[in-house]
Parts: structure tokens; sequence; C-alpha cells
């Protein structure tokens, strides 16, 4: 959350708080197509794809184990809905 935080804020010119960011990783992006759903979405997709690499990395076979994500964490939720997206 920290990096997205980051990036909004630099696209903003002000300080973005974790309070409005929290709930787009939680619920999802709910159909935006602004600057604010493209940088939410590469970070997301960056950061589920380097946690995809190090399962693989410590033997993760995706063709002969389901992959399932449980935790209560906003952050959670947003790398599922990617994972899903994936067909993972």
């Amino acid at each position: 959350m920290k990096e997205i935080q980051k990036e909004l804020s630099k696209a903003a010119g002000e300080s973005v708080p974790e309070i409005m960011i929290e709930p787009m990783l939680m619920n999802g992006l709910q159909c935006r197509t602004d600057d604010v759903e493209k940088i939410v979405s590469r970070i997301a997709e960056r950061y589920a794809g380097d946690i995809l690499k190090r399962l693989v990395d410590y033997g993760y076979k995706e063709n002969l184990v389901h992959l399932y994500v449980i935790g209560g964490a906003a952050v959670c939720s947003g790398i599922t809905a990617i994972l899903f997206q994936k067909g993972m």
C-alpha cells in the first residue's frame, strides 16, 4: 500500500492518505478508468506477479496445485482479484 500511496501522492501533487487507498484495495476499483485506476492496477499486478514468481521459485507448480489466498488484509483482497483475473 505504501508504494501505491507514494505514486498517487506524486501524481496528485499532494499527500494521499492511506484511508483513501484502502477501500480501493478492499472493494476493487469500481470500474474506474482514470489515472488512479492505472496506477493502482499497475502496482497491484506487479506485486501479485512478484508473489507468483517467488512461489514458483519455491517449487509451486500452478498446473498441479490450486492456489488459495487466505487472510483478512486489504491487499490480500486485491491480490486475490488479480489472481482470479489471470485464471489462477
